[in-house]
């Protein structure tokens, strides 16, 4: 019999109907709540042995109630303030954030940001980083492809809380004081500034829901373009890209600027 799991995502509730709830319980823990908001949607049915799947169709069926602005992102955070990562899946979101969480960030999401279309502040779906076997070795993990964290299907990722990586999960909605738009298969890594236009279309480029919140949504794409400074990373590896990152926590001055509209 399918047992039912809430799951929050970044403010609305959906409910999933899943075999194996227990599995889900015990990965998705802080996402994961006890009693339905006024916003819940679903059921959404789903297979406990693709954790991942599972994610994407809670995602799927809560894109069109979200009050906020959501990107497909990873995000991490230091001093009070979030660096984004928009990009499609496969683009490396993961590892980079990861790596991010290796020099010393706190956690903010590695899949789904949600920007509040008034302030443009963010926070994001807190769930365990999703990692390939090549990013669990990268990241220096044990990598144990029996494990019980596996997540993907067919088994291909784990499941790794942000606690292995020596970081921690950052509550509430921050600033957002950089736009990241990370390109891998560099021969060295390299951090370029870019201009708000082009930070402006990797923001709606990577939104789930800019057409929900019409004119909206691009009034808050153009302010946080505006507000935070853009970045184009060349990764050449995980390691040296995530420090350049945090090179930037402590770099003065503003960024490329200039207005996309």
């Amino acid at each position: 019999m399918s047992d039912s799991v809430l799951i929050d995502v970044v403010g609305v509730t959906v409910r999933v109907r899943v075999d194996g709830a227990e599995r889900l319980r015990t990965i998705l823990a802080n996402v994961m709540v006890d009693e339905p908001a006024d916003a819940a949607v679903g059921p959404v049915d789903a297979d406990a042995d693709d954790v991942e799947g599972v994610l994407a169709a809670a995602v799927r069926a809560a894109i069109d109630s979200s009050p906020d602005l959501l990107l497909h992102a990873g995000a991490v955070a230091a001093d009070g303030q979030v660096t984004v990562f928009p990009g499609a899946s496969g683009q490396g979101k993961s590892t980079l954030t990861a790596a991010c969480l290796r020099h010393g960030f706190g956690y903010v999401t590695d899949e789904l940001v949600a920007v509040d279309l008034d302030t443009q502040q963010v926070n994001g779906l807190a769930r365990p980083l999703f990692l390939t076997a090549w990013s669990v070795r990268a990241m220096g993990l044990p990598d144990d492809d029996a494990a019980d964290d596996l997540v993907g299907k067919p088994a291909g990722k784990r499941a790794v809380p942000p606690e292995q990586l020596g970081s921690a999960t950052t509550p509430g909605r921050h600033p957002v004081a950089n736009v990241v738009i990370a390109r891998r298969g560099a021969q060295a890594s390299a951090l370029t500034p870019i201009a708000a236009g082009t930070v402006f279309e990797e923001i709606l480029t990577a939104s789930f829901n800019h057409y929900v919140h019409a004119e909206r949504a691009w009034t808050a794409a153009v302010a946080l373009a505006n507000s935070a400074r853009g970045w184009r990373l060349d990764v050449a590896d995980p390691a040296s890209a995530a420090e350049l990152v945090a090179g930037l926590t402590s770099s003065a001055g503003a960024g490329a600027g200039g207005s996309p509209g």
